[in-house]
């Protein structure tokens, strides 16, 4: 369901969001890159040119298991565990930054009194250290990564999980993130989905957006048009 646009900062009161390529970048060459292409040699896989690596990581894939095995001639259910040994914290601070006006554009809608909630399927390690590098303080942030009760993005059960502790209705909130399965999750909670297209992706016509921006700086007087009421 559609209606007329209507102002972010007027018509929501709980701003959720995604972290990696959401909130903070990663440098795909360094950062990324590297333990990529340990891991796919760790495991006996093979290498593609990195150009082909950096489009399946930033591709907006509907299904990770079937691109790797694709890509790499791996499983996803070892290529993942060992992926997550060489992308420790450690080294991927050393190649993490936010995106410009994000931290101010936060703290924009924390004047206005807005509840800021991550949820993430970072590791919680890795969630921590990007958390800290956006100096903000956020009311709530979960990773789904390795919980035993929540399950990962796309099923909403995530999303319930932050309503339900905030006591907001699904209406009064939004859920801002840059690829399909951001989406998906979005639309499965019947919460409306903001894209940050940063990259300039097409978004899968099958998601239902809300509104779509590229700068931070634009957020905190951001129109949207709301697709569940």
């Amino acid at each position: 369901m559609s209606s007329k646009p209507v102002l972010l900062r007027e018509s929501k009161d709980l701003i959720i969001c995604d972290l990696d390529m959401t909130l903070v970048e990663t440098i795909f060459e360094t950062g990324i890159h590297p333990s990529i292409v340990n891991t796919i040699n760790e495991l006996g896989g093979v290498v593609p040119d990195i150009e082909i690596i950096r489009s399946w990581w930033y591709a907006n894939h509907d299904d990770w298991s079937l691109s790797i095995r694709e890509n790499f001639e791996l499983d996803a259910e070892v290529f993942w565990p060992a992926f997550r040994h060489h992308d420790t914290p450690e080294f991927r601070m050393q190649h993490t930054r936010p995106f410009p006006h994000v931290i101010g554009a936060l703290q924009k809608m924390q004047a206005m009194r807005k509840l800021l909630a991550i949820i993430t399927f970072a590791k919680p390690n890795i969630t921590a250290m990007e958390v800290a590098l956006l100096k903000v303080r956020f009311d709530k942030v979960l990773s789904l990564n390795g919980h035993s009760e929540i399950p990962d993005k796309p099923e909403p059960e995530g999303m319930y999980h932050v309503l339900d502790e905030f006591g907001i209705a699904k209406e009064r909130a939004v859920y801002v993130g840059d690829s399909n399965s951001d989406g998906k999750f979005a639309n499965n909670a019947e919460v409306d989905f903001i894209y940050f297209n940063e990259r300039g992706d097409a978004m899968n016509p099958k998601v239902q957006v809300a509104a779509t921006f590229s700068d931070w700086s634009a957020f905190p007087d951001l129109e949207i048009k709301p697709r569940f009421q």
